[in-house]
């Protein structure tokens, strides 16, 4: 009996922090319906030293932020979510 693993399809999909930092969101980026491209930058994290991009790996719908704007995060904090492709 040959077994593959748990195989999980679901629509959502969070981005999170490269980065710790302080979070500011894309200029023009809202919560609602909006379609982002992979690799689309989405934000910022901007630390004492540097800013760092927060760029998708999905393509898809931006769902919600789940990260105030001026919000300090930790590396792989959730950032937003998003609705997959179809």
């Amino acid at each position: 009996m040959a077994h593959d693993g748990e195989h999980l399809h679901s629509p959502l999909r969070l981005i999170v922090a490269p980065s710790s930092g302080v979070f500011e969101p894309e200029a023009g980026l809202q919560s609602g319906v909006v379609p982002i491209d992979a690799g689309q930058v989405v934000g910022h994290m901007v630390n004492a030293s540097d800013r760092i991009a927060v760029t998708s790996p999905f393509a898809g719908e931006l769902d919600t932020f789940l990260a105030w704007p001026n919000e300090r995060l930790h590396k792989y904090e959730h950032v937003l979510s998003m609705r997959a492709a179809s």
